[in-house]
């Protein structure tokens, strides 16, 4: 199973984009289903201190994609499960659950898009604010490198099926 992962900050159009990939490639006949994130489930529910467990997050989240294993070729998700080390709150385990985070995520056959926003960011059902999805932004970029990640980068409003074609036969 290859995982499709976006990647970006909040607001960049990793929903959106996962939701037309996913249909364009539904439509096209290829055996493939998606994986929305968890952590939209807590923003929508209004459970916010939920936020402080990043080890149940990741749970929730690999939870997810382990199911589809052996059932689908490819899974799509905008909350790749590498974005907790860039949510994880100070607490003791710091260390230790940020290179679990990382085993969890190398242990899929991943496919990787960073997205940048070229629209105008949306802050209805999110948790951060512009400034501080920008931070992010390069949080997420800068954990990649320099964890030899590699990505794909576009940008959001590029983004189609035919350009994630491609990508899939490598």
């Amino acid at each position: 199973m290859k995982v499709i992962n976006l990647f970006g900050a909040p607001g960049s159009g990793k929903s959106t984009i996962r939701a037309r990939i996913f249909s364009d490639m539904k439509i096209a006949g290829f055996k493939v289903e998606e994986v929305t994130e968890y952590a939209k489930d807590i923003v929508w529910e209004e459970r916010f201190n939920v936020f402080q467990d990043q080890i149940y997050i990741l749970g929730k989240q690999n939870r997810r994609l382990l199911r589809l294993q052996d059932k689908v070729d490819y899974v799509i998700t905008d909350s790749p499960v590498l974005l907790g080390v860039c949510y994880m709150t100070p607490i003791p385990y710091f260390e230790s659950l940020e290179q679990l985070i990382i085993a969890v995520f190398k242990s899929y056959d991943n496919i990787n898009i960073f997205l940048n926003r070229t629209h105008e960011y949306q802050e209805y059902g999110r948790n951060h604010n512009e400034e501080e999805a920008n931070v992010l932004s390069n949080d997420i970029k800068s954990l990649m490198i320099k964890n030899n990640i590699p990505f794909i980068e576009m940008n959001s409003s590029e983004v189609s099926l035919e350009h994630i074609l491609p990508l899939l036969e490598k």
